[in-house]
């Protein structure tokens, strides 16, 4: 089962872009508890912006080896790394990996309705 689902791939200007955040966007739904340490949660909705430039530090959206993730871009002195939230695993060098940064989550659209606080 996938963890994610695209559901919005716009390409078209809005004329009202002020208003609406997702021109340009991907939108995609999360679909599993694994990112909780990120403040994700299954049935929240994250909002990618493929044309952000990478920084160190960003939460990006990625295909690894055919899977999507959440990482933590990072970079160390010449070299690229994705990170997990996790501090005791080690960042993974990109340099050799079949991957491809789908973009930077620039927003989350939580849900609510399935919400700890229920």
């Amino acid at each position: 089962m996938n963890d994610f689902t695209i559901l919005k791939n716009k390409h078209k200007k809005n004329i009202n872009a002020k208003l609406d955040i997702l021109a340009d966007n991907i939108l995609v739904k999360v679909s599993c508890h694994n990112y909780i340490s990120y403040n994700i949660f299954d049935g929240d909705v994250l909002v990618i912006d493929k044309d952000a430039p990478l920084c160190d530090g960003a939460k990006v959206f990625v295909r690894l080896q055919d899977k999507e993730f959440i990482k933590i871009y990072r970079i160390i002195g010449d070299f690229s790394y994705l990170q997990t939230s996790f501090s005791c695993i080690l960042p993974l060098e990109i340099g050799d990996l079949k991957y491809e940064i789908i973009g930077i989550i620039t927003n989350v659209v939580r849900d609510f309705s399935k919400s700890m606080l229920n």
